[in-house]
């Protein structure tokens, strides 16, 4: 069996907010488009509409409510790859800490383990660095939400926070090397990848050359 990240996230945070905030994270390219809020002062809003082929969503074979969230950028996401794909599993049947959560699981590596902190930092929720090792201390990282929310303290759906929330994600900046450096510590999978960069031992020699 692989060694996993668990990334547990709030019910209130659907697939397709959590796939924005991931292709935001790891330099999916996107557009700012802008549209009129109707009404008589024709006010305009913006919104980052992501590249459809560096973004997918694919229903999976496994679950009803699994499906993968597959990245691209042929000229290299955050980490120096050129793909990653992740599945999200909505209202995973395994409670942790009493509560149920959207759940994903990819492979604990630097990236993953940077990805995990900066999704529960923005969201909320738990990452657990490594599902082989204990679940305290440092393999652990527990976070209240931090992105814009509506008054009840949802994801918002309307009015001058959901704005303020498109532009979080709109300015978000990308998983750092100094980051992907700090998940190296905390990852189980960390022979392939160069302690100083936190990427892939190849690509790592690449972006130095």
């Amino acid at each position: 069996m692989s060694v996993d990240c668990n990334i547990r996230l709030p019910l209130d945070v659907p697939m397709d907010e959590v796939g924005n905030v991931v292709a935001a994270l790891v330099g999916v390219p996107f557009k700012v488009e802008e549209f009129s809020a109707g009404g008589s002062d024709q006010k305009m809003l913006h919104v980052a509409r992501f590249d459809k082929k560096g973004l997918k969503y694919v229903p999976s074979k496994h679950s009803p409510g699994m499906f993968d969230i597959i990245l691209k950028n042929k000229k290299g996401l955050a980490d120096g790859e050129d793909t990653h794909t992740v599945y999200f599993f909505h209202c995973s049947n395994d409670c942790y800490d009493g509560k149920v959560h959207n759940v994903m699981s990819p492979p604990s590596t630097p990236f993953w383990c940077a990805m995990g902190k900066r999704l529960v930092e923005f969201f909320g929720g738990v990452v657990i660095f490594s599902d082989a090792g204990c679940e305290t201390g440092k393999n652990v990282c527990r976070r209240k939400r931090t992105c814009p929310v509506d008054k009840w303290g949802r994801i918002p759906s309307d009015g001058k926070v959901w704005q303020e929330y498109q532009d979080a994600i709109i300015n978000m900046p990308k998983i750092s090397e100094k980051e992907l450096q700090a998940a190296w510590g905390v990852a189980a999978y960390k022979d392939p990848f160069d302690p100083e960069t936190g990427r892939r031992k190849e690509k790592s020699e690449k972006a130095t050359v």
